[in-house]
Order: structure tokens, then C-alpha cells, then sequence
């Protein structure tokens, strides 16, 4: 009796062990393969949206959802999103990132990352080739888009 119950666990202790061995190689695996997509994302290929907000996005990036947080503006009768500094327009059923047009307003400009600028016209602010000028309107402060570096 006793040498059954040993050889039992032995055997559960054998599956337990091979059991954690193949989560510890699936994890490595999962950070090899996150490791070789570090050079982001190839144009027109979809990303999620995690990639999006950490990585410098690229105009005509696709994604299959915008951020949850984003902002619509409407110009020129088109809609747009806006959020963390990056534009998107629907394409379909995924979402392109895409350049601002000269005049669209922004309801704030991201956190980090902002250069001021000084100009004879007054303060600009710059953030990822962007330029802006504070506006005031009845809803308080926004950002217009103004040009480009």
C-alpha cells in the first residue's frame, strides 16, 4: 500500500512539474515573439490599441478600435477622433491614423512631450511635428492645429 501511494505522488508530482515547465516555455515564447515586434508595427497592418498609445504611431497605422477615451471633432463634415495627440478617421470597420488638417481644434494637447514655442505671433506649442495656438472659446482653452514642422 505505502509503495502506491508513493508512486502516486511521484506521478503527480511529475505532471505538476512538467505542467509548470510548459507555462514558464509559453511565457518565454510569448516574450520572444514580443520582443521581435519592438520595431512596431509595418504600415497598413492593424495593431491594438495598447501599441498605439506607448509606441510614436504612424500616419496610416490601422487599428481595430479607437481609444475609448478619444474625442470626436468634426471638420469639414467629416468625422474624426482625436486622443492623446493622435488623430483617426473610420476606415471601414477599422480606424487609420491620420494627419490633422490646419484648423482643426482639440480639446487639450497630451501631458508629456510638449515643446513651447515662442513666436512674433505669440506662444505655440508642439507636440510630434504638430504646431498649435491656445484659443479661447465658451467652453474654455483649446488647441488649434496651425502648421507643421
Amino acid at each position: 500500500m505505502k509503495k502506491s501511494v508513493i508512486i502516486l505522488m511521484a506521478l503527480l508530482l511529475t505532471g505538476v512539474f512538467q505542467t509548470a515547465q510548459a507555462a514558464t516555455t509559453s511565457r518565454e515564447a510569448t516574450a520572444s515573439a514580443m520582443n521581435r515586434s519592438d520595431r512596431g508595427p509595418r504600415r497598413g497592418h492593424a495593431v491594438r490599441h495598447t501599441e498605439v498609445r506607448h509606441a510614436n504611431p504612424r500616419i496610416g497605422t490601422h487599428i481595430s478600435k479607437r481609444p475609448h477615451h478619444s474625442t470626436l471633432i468634426r471638420f469639414g463634415d467629416l468625422p474624426y477622433y482625436y486622443a492623446g495627440g493622435v488623430f483617426y478617421r473610420k476606415m471601414m470597420k477599422e480606424y487609420e491614423i491620420v494627419k490633422p488638417e490646419i484648423g482643426m481644434v482639440v480639446p487639450e494637447l497630451p501631458d508629456n512631450g510638449v515643446s513651447i514655442i515662442d513666436t512674433k505671433e505669440g506662444r505655440r506649442y508642439e507636440y510630434d511635428g504638430v504646431i498649435y495656438k491656445q484659443i479661447p472659446t465658451r467652453n474654455g482653452l483649446k488647441y488649434e492645429v496651425v502648421g507643421f514642422m
